[in-house]
């Protein structure tokens, strides 16, 4: 259903009076997958392109047995809940004959650039990181940053966080560059 929004943006630019040389798709958490997905389906010809990906502390391998898992400390994010969501993503694609792999395990060749956010506390860090190194490898750009001293979600306290806001306008800034570099 995300992919068919994105579509359905791109074919009503005009009323919508947007720039559908500009479209990007954007995450949080389990958001940022879904993202990638869609990501990967526009480069794989499901249209329409892409001018980058804006991910935020996201989940990209989908592996219960992930050691930072076990250690987090994340007051947000503890272990149970992280097992219960991965749990629930590998029923789902049990279930769905179009499932495609966690963004890790996928090709990643071909994608637009990427901008993300991660937090030093998170326990998802790793994954962003690992992610981020796994993008570069794979020829795409990316623009990846680690938030000090924050935890999983985040951004969701910037009304009442400096460094929160802070982080949130780094990402814009980031998000306005990457957009005026691809479209002068």
């Amino acid at each position: 259903q995300c992919h068919g929004v994105l579509r359905w943006m791109a074919r009503m630019a005009e009323p919508l009076e947007i720039d559908p040389n500009r479209l990007a798709v954007a995450g949080d958490s389990g958001g940022a997958c879904l993202a990638t997905h869609i990501a990967m389906r526009t480069r794989d010809g499901d249209g329409p392109a892409l001018t980058c990906q804006l991910l935020c502390y996201g989940v990209y391998d989908l592996d219960p047995q992930r050691e930072a898992y076990a250690i987090s400390r994340d007051p947000g994010l503890r272990r149970p809940v992280i097992e219960s969501m991965i749990a629930t993503w590998h029923e789902c694609a049990r279930r769905d004959c179009a499932a495609t792999p966690a963004p890790l395990h996928a090709l990643l060749a071909g994608l637009p650039p990427a901008i993300l956010l991660s937090a030093e506390h998170d326990p998802m860090r790793a994954e962003d990181e690992d992610y981020a190194a796994a993008l570069r490898a794979a020829g795409v750009t990316d623009e990846a940053r680690t938030a000090p001293g924050m935890c999983h979600g985040f951004l969701r306290a910037q009304h009442f966080s400096a460094p929160a806001r802070a982080e949130m306008q780094w990402v814009g800034a980031a998000f306005r560059a990457l957009l005026q570099s691809a479209h002068p």
